[in-house]
């Protein structure tokens, strides 16, 4: 035997709470041949949604993470709306209302035929029905030979009547129209009470359908202006709200002309809602508080109505994760750019030069824009400080930026400029926003001559983002054999822990995570490990000396001299263009991750495999033809660990990096 029931759950009838969903246990829709827990199934009461735009004019501003000089301008305004249609075509709602200020307006004819024919255009793009309500810029002439009527009989004849009704599904949807003007003189102003003001045949019309709709399932209402907020409003709205009570079952009532969303709570059972913006005007930036572009979704059931809101731009089609947009994306996220020259600084310390910066895109038959930011102390003259480009695929663009900087000492103040890149993927209507990643200028840099250390030093790094980073392009390793190594005292460890890398899916590394130390080296098409044995800890507060090394053959791994660890590695090494990070691991985006917490000393890259059997290591490291870098922590010139192989490849510090007097 089994049971049909339907099992009601919170108060039925209060369509403005959030309740549970009526369902029911009934196993004529319920099959399976397994034993286990009824399932509740939804009730098969019929229910539908709707969406409702906001404003798409009064300031024609497109997305606000657009760049601040392309939110501007009608093109971009228009594109928000083009996205919105997007997006609602994926949820899929029966139909679209609106509440007003379709186009710019505020003209004569033939502009406003033109907006108005670009307008239906872009909203006939949906899948489903879309109905118009007028707003002042829709109605109010500028120009010569105004009419008394204005705008009216125009819009009525291409969008529809000023004010309409009709049903769907057993509610009634209701139009109005909020710009009739002063009764006595006709004046449109909405500014002023007097021209807030519903006429006598609209109000006998609205009483007629909503006393038709009181029948119904539900009845909403919509129009251009807010006018319960009152203020220059008037009070006139007061008298429309009794009409709308009187029918039992307007559930909602919307709005827009301000540009921010905005909620006035149920009144007498009522909800009253502004929307804000699909590409209107946004003076303010706050999206969790009601300035942004937006559409709303509403679900109705027979006992209750759903709300929610979805920035433009934020729905996702599902359809889109395919493995092709996912590499073309990930591409673009690995992008760096090429600098076709450093920075060339004068032993004064000033700059004046010229700087190109190439971009390829990486994808051959997909789009992309490049956003491109500069940033550096305020002692730096970057100009233009940001350039935007669109590329198609496998373009390669190019920018150049002037870069002065005042004579002066190269001191702790001194910071070497950034470029911030960001990037869209253009697919078919729908960008994709690659996260943005930094990249430091390479720098030409003269320290002049480099002093002495009066005593024995060595860096200290910690938690707090401090490292040091050489610039990939002042590394010039070839394709072949390496020695990474160092001098290493932790204070303490966590789950990862990057001493001196430039690991991120390609390149090499040194890890010490948990305390185990590892070299990494990604050669023959995937990372080789060296790694000391499972048990095995590094000593905190106490020195030892880590000696990473590839021959060709093997990826090896010393420790204070003695081999502790070696895998088998043949082929060619991956690289890639971030730069090599002392005291922690590179991310994806140039930047730092996981500190290495503690000191560290005499860092040395070669391009030959110094060891192949136990050694006993030297204090200080020495300086040969094979050597690319060599950092012994002993003086810093400024912001920089100079760089003792005569390469110039010099580290800048950031963060708290300090160098204090060594213990060993």
């Amino acid at each position: 035997m089994f049971m049909s029931a339907i099992m009601l759950l919170g108060s039925l009838g209060d369509a403005l709470l959030p309740q549970n969903h009526q369902v029911v246990f009934d196993a004529s829709r319920f099959h399976t041949n397994r034993d286990g827990r009824a399932l509740a199934l939804p009730s098969e009461g019929e229910s539908f949604t709707f969406a409702v735009y906001g404003d798409r004019t009064g300031g024609n501003t497109g997305f606000l993470s657009d760049p601040i000089g392309e939110r501007s301008g009608h093109p971009q305004a228009q594109r928000v709306l083009a996205r919105a249609v997007r997006d609602t075509n994926l949820a899929g709602p029966d139909l679209v209302m609106t509440v007003g200020d379709l186009i710019q307006g505020y003209n004569t004819t033939e502009p406003w035929l033109d907006q108005m024919r670009e307008y239906r255009e872009t909203m006939n793009g949906l899948l489903c029905p879309w109905f118009p309500v007028a707003g002042n810029h829709d109605i109010y002439w500028r120009g010569p030979d105004r009419p008394a009527e204005e705008h009216e009989q125009r819009y009525e004849q291409h969008f529809g009547p000023l004010w309409y009704a009709f049903d769907h599904k057993g509610c009634r949807f209701i139009v109005l129209y909020s710009d009739e003007g002063n009764p006595k003189t006709g004046e449109r102003n909405f500014s002023k009470p007097d021209c807030q003001v519903m006429s006598p045949e609209q109000k006998s019309w609205l009483t007629q359908m909503v006393s038709e709709g009181a029948s119904m399932r539900h009845q909403f209402v919509f129009l251009h202006h807010p006018r319960w907020r009152k203020g220059s409003y008037g009070d006139d709205w007061d008298r429309v709200h009794e009409i709308l009570v009187s029918g039992g079952n307007v559930r909602a009532v919307f709005a827009g002309h301000i540009h921010q969303a905005t909620y006035a709570g149920p009144q007498d059972g009522i909800e009253y809602l502004s929307l804000a913006t699909v590409g209107g005007g946004q003076s303010f930036t706050v999206p969790e508080a009601g300035w942004l572009h937006h559409w709303n979704l509403i679900t109705v059931r027979d006992d209750q109505i759903h709300m929610a809101m979805f920035p433009v731009g934020e729905t996702m089609d599902p359809r889109m994760m395919t493995d092709e947009n996912r590499s073309e994306a990930k591409r673009l996220r690995d992008v760096r750019p090429e600098f076709r020259s450093a920075i060339p600084v004068q032993e004064d310390g000033s700059v004046d030069a010229e700087i190109s910066v190439r971009l390829t895109n990486p994808n051959p038959s997909r789009g992309v824009r490049w956003h491109v930011t500069l940033d550096g102390d305020d002692r730096w003259d970057l100009e233009p400080n940001h350039r935007h480009a669109q590329a198609s695929g496998g373009a390669v663009t190019e920018m150049t930026f002037r870069m002065r900087r005042v004579p002066g000492a190269v001191d702790s103040r001194w910071g070497v400029p950034d470029l911030i890149l960001s990037s869209e993927w253009m697919g078919r209507g729908v960008g994709i926003q690659i996260p943005e990643s930094r990249h430091p200028f390479p720098l030409d840099i003269d320290l002049g001559e480099i002093p002495e250390a009066k005593s024995d030093q060595v860096l200290k790094a910690g938690a707090s983002g401090s490292h040091a980073r050489v610039a990939h392009s002042d590394l010039p390793l070839p394709d072949g054999p390496l020695t990474l190594e160092c001098w290493v005292r932790p204070d303490r460890f966590s789950n990862r822990v990057g001493v001196v890398t430039k690991t991120e899916g390609s390149e090499y590394g040194i890890f010490a995570s948990n305390g185990r130390p590892e070299f990494y080296v990604h050669v023959g098409g995937g990372y080789r490990v060296a790694a000391a044995a499972e048990q095995f800890r590094l000593k905190t507060r106490s020195w030892s000396h880590l000696a990473g090394v590839f021959d060709g053959k093997f990826v090896r791994l010393f420790i204070n001299g003695k081999e502790v660890g070696r895998s088998p590695a043949s082929g060619e090494r991956l690289t890639n263009a971030l730069p090599l990070v002392v005291g922690g691991d590179v991310a994806a985006d140039g930047s730092m991750t996981s500190p290495f917490e503690g000191r560290l000393d005499e860092i040395r890259l070669s391009k030959v495999a110094r060891y192949t059997e136990n050694f006993v290591p030297a204090v200080h490291h020495a300086s040969d033809s094979d050597t690319l870098l060599l950092l012994p922590c002993d003086v810093a010139a400024g912001s920089f660990l100079p760089d003792r192989s005569g390469q110039k490849a010099h580290a800048a510090m950031t963060g708290s990096l300090k160098l204090m007097p060594t213990d060993r």
